[in-house]
Order: structure tokens, then C-alpha cells, then sequence
């Protein structure tokens, strides 16, 4: 099983782990577990403490409860194995909020990124003959033939630029990409999702990449001085404006940006493949970060 698919199924059970538990709060402690929110910082804590308080009479709810998290955990052991084997370990260990989870989560996408150059009908009728690996798409009417090279994950973005755009963290028109309807994506918006998860958890961990992240956040307020305003969810900001919260997440989103550079040069390098500067460093003349880890080792 690949790693993108040991993440993707590893998601799909945990999800259905985490229905049950909230089913097992709904029939036997709603209250309890209302008030321990206001006193524990996340979900899961909640759900855990709740649980093992809870006296819980529903014996088929429980068994399939226990089933989906012993495959979970083993999903999750398995995982780690992943990880530890991983050409970027030795660097990802060293840095806080790489977790084994979210990092091979983002990771497990990425290695899921084959390699394909577009071919004529001819060499695409030739090399199906041979038993090459190739594709016919059909978009919009339009057929469009595909031969996969064999290359996957970090080994086809031969600059980090083109990893930024796969995961979605580009630039069209002066905003983030969204998807439109009838339009093909070509970029991964769940690697996008798993990005944002893992930036959140080096942001809680509170390490060298936070210390990035609070740079970033400090000369955008910088940049935007008198014109940073709360705004609640779902409330329009005055034009010209921008929301505390929007100013948060281009910290943030500014911070993974680093981070994926970094893990493409660490991957890469381990890998004897070539390694070049990002264009705002070529071009713009951009500072260019090393790869940042923690001073203490950190044990995950």
C-alpha cells in the first residue's frame, strides 16, 4: 500500500471513529461533555476524559467503536514506520509540531503526485501497444493523451514553486486559488486542507516555525497598519480594510510556504536531486532561510 493511500484510509477510519464517539457523548453525556469544553483546550480531550467516565450500555456502539480505533492504531503504527524511513526524518524530528500523523499526511499526498508528459495520438497508440504506462483524458470534448514517466512526489517538482502550486498556496489574480465549477483542478485541495492542519499544529507547538509565523503576522500588521478591524464570521469588512482573521491566515499560510520549501530541499537533497532557489530568492532578491530546526531534539 502506498503512503497516500495508507493516509487517505487512515483518514477515512478515523472519521468514522470520531462519529461514534460523538454518538456515544449524545446518548450518555451531552451535559458532561458541554462542561468539560469550557475547562480542556481540544476536542479530542474532551471526548477521551468523557469516555472513559461515561458508563456506556450500548454494547454494539462500543464493539464498533473499539474495532474502528484498533485499526485506526494500527494504521497509525504503520505510519510511523513511514516516517522514520522517510529521507526527511532525521530533520523532521527536529523540529516541533512535525508529529508523525500530520506531517506524513501532507507527505502521503505529495508522494502521490506521478509525473505525466503530454503525447501525440500516434505515440500514445504506439507506447498502449508496448504496455506503457499512458492515460486518454476527455475534457470538455477535447481528448488529451498522457504518458506517466515513472517519477513520483518531491522527484517531479523540479522547482518549490511547482510543489506551492500542487498543494494550492499560489497566487491567481492577487488571491488564493478556488475551484470553479466545470473547471479541472490542477492543484490538490485536500493537500491544501492537510497543509492548513499541520500549520495549525506548528503554530500550537509553538516552535521555530511559530517564530516565523509571528514575524510574518507583525509586518503584515505593518503593512497594514489602521486598517486591521475584528469582524465576526459572516460579517462583510469595510472596503479597504482587512479582518484580523484574514491577516492570521496569511501568516500563516506565508509560514507552511517556508516549511514545504524547506521539506522539498531536505527530501531532495537526500535524494541526489538538484536543488535550486526559489524564484522570489533568484529573481526578487529574497532572504534565503536555511532549513530551521529546533535547539532540543524533539521526541514525537
Amino acid at each position: 500500500m502506498t503512503l497516500n493511500d495508507l493516509v487517505s484510509l487512515h483518514l477515512k477510519v478515523q472519521k468514522l471513529r470520531v462519529g461514534r464517539e460523538l454518538r456515544l457523548i449524545q446518548l450518555y453525556g451531552v451535559e458532561e461533555y458541554d462542561r468539560m469544553k469550557k475547562r480542556l483546550k481540544t476536542k479530542a480531550k474532551v471526548r477521551s476524559e468523557l469516555l472513559n467516565k461515561t458508563r456506556v450500555k450500548d454494547p454494539v456502539t462500543v464493539s464498533v467503536y473499539e474495532q474502528l480505533l484498533t485499526v485506526e492504531n494500527n494504521l497509525g503504527d504503520e505510519i510511523k514506520k513511514r516516517a522514520e524511513s522517510h529521507p526527511a526524518w532525521p530533520w523532521l524530528q527536529r523540529v516541533k509540531g512535525c508529529g508523525y500523523e500530520n506531517t506524513m499526511k501532507v507527505i502521503g499526498l505529495i508522494d502521490g503526485m506521478k509525473e505525466k508528459v503530454e503525447i501525440t495520438k500516434a505515440e500514445y497508440e504506439r507506447m498502449r501497444k508496448e504496455g506503457a504506462n499512458v492515460i486518454e483524458r476527455v475534457v470538455k470534448g477535447k481528448r488529451t493523451y498522457y504518458h506517466y514517466t515513472g517519477r513520483c512526489g518531491l522527484a517531479v517538482f523540479s522547482t518549490v514553486s511547482k510543489l506551492w502550486k500542487y498543494a494550492g498556496l499560489h497566487v491567481v489574480d492577487g488571491h488564493a486559488p478556488r475551484r470553479t465549477k466545470g473547471a479541472v483542478l490542477d492543484w490538490n485541495c485536500e493537500l491544501r486542507t492537510m497543509c492548513w492542519r499541520l500549520a495549525r499544529s506548528l503554530i500550537r507547538a509553538r516552535g521555530v516555525y511559530y517564530q516565523e509565523y509571528l514575524k510574518a503576522k507583525e509586518g503584515y500588521l505593518a503593512r497594514f497598519k489602521g486598517k486591521v478591524v475584528k469582524s465576526k464570521k459572516g460579517v462583510k469588512v469595510p472596503e479597504g480594510c482587512i479582518s484580523l482573521k484574514h491577516l492570521d491566515n496569511m501568516a500563516g499560510r506565508k509560514m507552511i510556504k517556508l516549511w514545504l520549501a524547506h521539506l522539498w530541499e531536505v527530501t531532495r537533497k537526500a535524494q541526489g536531486l538538484p536543488v535550486r532557489a526559489s524564484y522570489v530568492v533568484e529573481k526578487l532578491g529574497h532572504h534565503y532561510i536555511p532549513p530551521l530546526v529546533d535547539e532540543e531534539r524533539v521526541g514525537t
